[in-house]
């Protein structure tokens, strides 16, 4: 494999093979999958929710008025997800 056509991309330091690429995933999706019942447990759905506001933070630096608008709603829907 090292040595096919591709193997370059795998067993190299390319940079792009270790950038973050996210999932697409923004509050809307997530209320629709809701909707649909396509979670199979409230951890699921969390997670989803975590991943929304984890993904804002990465990709908006902290000097970003949204970076730290998604810091504190993950915090709240933290504190408001822990007793459930």
């Amino acid at each position: 494999m090292k040595t096919g056509q591709y193997g370059w991309d795998w067993h190299s330091e390319n940079k792009s093979t270790f950038t973050y690429k996210p999932i697409p995933l923004d509050l809307g999706l997530v209320k629709l999958n809701l909707s649909k019942n396509m979670y199979s447990s409230p951890l699921d759905f969390a997670s989803d929710v975590r991943l929304v506001f984890e993904n804002t933070m990465l990709y908006n630096p902290k000097t970003y008025e949204v970076h730290g608008m998604a810091h504190q709603l993950l915090s709240y829907f933290e504190m408001l997800f822990r007793p459930i």
